[in-house]
């Protein structure tokens, strides 16, 4: 689903790019509402097996599913705005011309949390299937999921800080490498982000969208004020500054209370990490070395035959 929707809007892209057309804001919207049809539709496809069409005791879940539903609605409604912020408020104080360049920053950094937002799609589910009471079981699925997400997160980021000035000038070009300051505290969100998304999956699939709600708005509201002090005092780059303050004040809070309830540690992620390294590196060895032992058995065949 994910691949039709993006794969769609890509290619859309490359086409009027390489016709020499221009992409006006009208159709843009109108290419970008397709791609979202497009997915929707194939999301359906592959869900059809598991969708029954009854309305046995619906009046019922409709009541369940509003309680549940309006703290979930709100809070994405809130982590939307939380995510925006930075940029509204660099587009309102330096105009769209400046705010480009930091767009162009978080843009790349959205990249890197693309696992966990795949990972969280699986965890859901899972993770519904408990309660809160399931302290173990939760504790454990939080801890790998974050831990493989990390996986791709932490080289991808040590790539992002070592050589921002080559990112930038390979995936926005050169008028952007001045963003190569912002482009580094960006980064710090995608190393965040992870422990952030899966906390909200959390809380909501074990039936406490209201916790998630609280956190998010507060966190929200400290988002603004973070940003507009920073802006204030640093410019451009308080934007940067002022959300990754927020993002830390948001680890630390969503990390407690995930320790309180569940007794999750932070370092236990970080050993998942580097134990699922591990495997990942003997898979590879095992691989290189059933291929070298093919290769081997193949030149011994061709060596009998000639």
């Amino acid at each position: 689903m994910y691949c039709v929707r993006q794969g769609f809007l890509l290619l859309i892209f490359i086409v009027y790019f390489y016709l020499g057309k221009g992409l006006n804001a009208h159709m843009l919207s109108l290419f970008y509402l397709m791609t979202i049809i497009a997915g929707s539709v194939t999301g359906y496809f592959f869900s059809r097996p598991y969708l029954k069409w009854q309305f046995s005791k619906y009046r019922l879940w409709i009541k369940e599913l509003w309680k549940f539903g309006k703290y979930v609605f709100v809070n994405n409604a809130c982590s939307l705005l939380f995510r925006s912020t930075d940029n509204f408020i660099t587009s309102k104080y330096f105009g769209p011309g400046v705010s480009a360049y930091y767009n162009a920053s978080l843009r790349i950094g959205n990249l890197v949390d693309m696992p966990s937002q795949v990972l969280g799609d699986i965890l859901f589910p899972k993770a519904a299937k408990y309660n809160a009471s399931d302290k173990g079981v939760i504790k454990n699925m939080y801890e790998k999921t974050v831990g493989a997400t990390l996986i791709f997160s932490l080289p991808a980021l040590l790539i992002i800080v070592l050589m921002p000035e080559t990112i930038l000038h390979i995936l926005a070009g050169k008028k952007f490498l001045i963003a190569a300051p912002i482009l580094r505290i960006t980064a710090f969100f995608g190393f965040t982000l992870p422990f952030l998304k899966q906390f909200g999956t959390i809380m909501d699939a074990t039936g406490h969208p209201d916790v998630n709600f609280s956190v998010m708005f507060s966190a929200l509201c400290i988002n603004i004020l973070a940003n507009i002090v920073g802006v204030h005092f640093f410019g451009v780059i308080g934007a940067a500054i002022g959300t990754a303050s927020t993002y830390f004040i948001l680890f630390i809070i969503t990390q407690y209370i995930l320790n309180k309830r569940f007794g999750v540690r932070v370092g236990n992620i970080f050993q998942n990490t580097f134990f699922l390294y591990g495997e990942l590196l003997t898979t590879i060895r095992t691989a290189i070395s059933s291929k070298g032992a093919s290769f081997v058995k193949w030149a011994n065949r061709m060596n009998n035959q000639l």
